[in-house]
């Protein structure tokens, strides 16, 4: 147990008794980085003197229209110390810093809450607002979910490098990739145990590349990196590599160990391609020949 997971020991009553904040947290606030519903994505919720109730139910302070979200779900309540959070009993449990609270834990500026499929961050302190703009920038080029770059990022570094390595005659690689049989993942398993293999999946590939490649979810289970002075040898030989690690790494959630494998698609700028999206085609038309050969392949 994390030293920051005690024991709940919160009563309903107490919770009945908020304190009032000091003036220096009344901007504080959770701001909603993450979100299968695109109209709630970088909503913010300031919170005031609390308590705030989170769940499914229309009673709610904040309400989130999820399956995996409880009815009642989670509860924020301000203290001398900070921002207390709690579980309050929900079916899929609340996940601070994608670690499932046991108990209660106070929170620090930047944490980030998960309730169902739904992430928020908090942001506390005097520069909350000035932290709030900076988030809504960060949505823009970072996938919050998998903390790698977002489909937006990916398309305009696409775009530069494409132009600038055929201006230079440089090599440029694009691979393409997604998780064999996800959808079978989320309906066995569970969307939030599927939440967590995209992220893990996200951060092997992240750790494995270049300071130079960009790694980017392109949506759903697809992610791509592009390889800005590599020829496809090499942009292969890395694809084969993470296709070994992806299919050796047991994934938990819940102390539930799983596996998952995954496709790739390789395709090398030619002098064929005439913009970004020919290159593009080339390497997801590799990842389905991938996909049609069994899965857990690369193609290029």
């Amino acid at each position: 147990m994390s030293r920051r997971d005690v024991d709940c020991s919160v009563t309903e009553t107490e919770l009945e008794r908020p304190v009032p904040p000091p003036e220096s947290v009344a901007n504080d606030a959770l701001v909603v980085i993450h979100a299968r519903d695109k109209r709630l994505q970088g909503e913010r919720f300031v919170l005031g003197s609390g308590p705030v109730r989170i769940g499914r139910m229309p009673h709610n302070d904040i309400v989130l229209d999820d399956v995996a979200v409880s009815r009642r779900h989670a509860r924020l309540e301000r203290r001398p110390a900070g921002w207390l959070l709690m579980d309050v009993g929900s079916r899929n449990g609340t996940f601070c810093n994608e670690r499932e609270l046991a108990g209660h834990v106070t929170l620090r500026s930047g944490d980030r809450i998960k309730a169902g499929s739904t992430i928020f961050k908090y942001l506390a302190g005097e520069d909350a607002e000035a932290q709030f703009f900076e988030e809504i920038c960060r949505l823009q080029v970072t996938d919050n979910l998998t903390q790698v770059h977002s489909r937006k990022y990916l398309e305009d570094e696409l775009d530069r490098e494409f132009w600038r390595a055929r201006r230079h005659h440089r090599p440029l690689c694009l691979v393409v990739f997604d998780i064999d049989r996800f959808k079978s993942v989320n309906d066995e398993r569970g969307h939030l145990a599927g939440d967590a293999a995209l992220r893990e999946v996200a951060a092997l590939v992240a750790g494995r590349a270049r300071k130079s490649d960009t790694v980017a979810r392109f949506g759903g289970d697809e992610f791509c990196v592009l390889m800005p002075e590599t020829a496809l040898g090499d942009a292969v030989g890395f694809a084969n590599e993470l296709s070994t690690r992806v299919a050796g790494q047991p994934f938990v959630f819940r102390d539930v160990a799983f596996g998952v494998t995954a496709s790739f698609g390789v395709a090398e700028l030619t002098g064929y391609d005439a913009n970004p999206s020919e290159l593009f085609r080339r390497a997801d038309e590799a990842l389905l020949e991938a996909k049609r050969a069994g899965g857990n392949a690369v193609k290029a």
